[in-house]
């Protein structure tokens, strides 16, 4: 294993939304000997680890979303999204 993709998304923190995104394709290179070289077993268990506590994250951020979203969803049928509910425009 001489190269590795990282697919990047870089986020605005002003904005609160993606402002960019990048690929990258990395190989690790010895200068000395000026050849590609393979990754050294601690980079490869230290990439995976840090592969597996991202996808680790984002299934519990998945399952946040979801629940956050099934409450908000019963908080609206529990106030103004009831059968026969009429929305009331004001007077004009």
């Amino acid at each position: 294993m001489d190269h590795f993709v990282l697919d990047v998304v870089i986020l605005s923190e002003l904005h609160q939304r993606p402002a960019a995104r990048s690929v990258e394709d990395i190989v690790v290179y010895d200068y000395k000997k000026a050849a590609k070289t393979p990754l050294k077993p601690f980079m490869v268990e230290t990439l995976t680890r840090i592969w597996d506590e991202q996808e680790e994250t984002k299934r519990t951020s998945n399952q946040q979303v979801v629940e956050l979203l099934e409450r908000v969803e019963r908080l609206e049928k529990g106030t103004w999204d009831k059968e026969g509910a009429v929305e009331k425009f004001g007077t004009s």
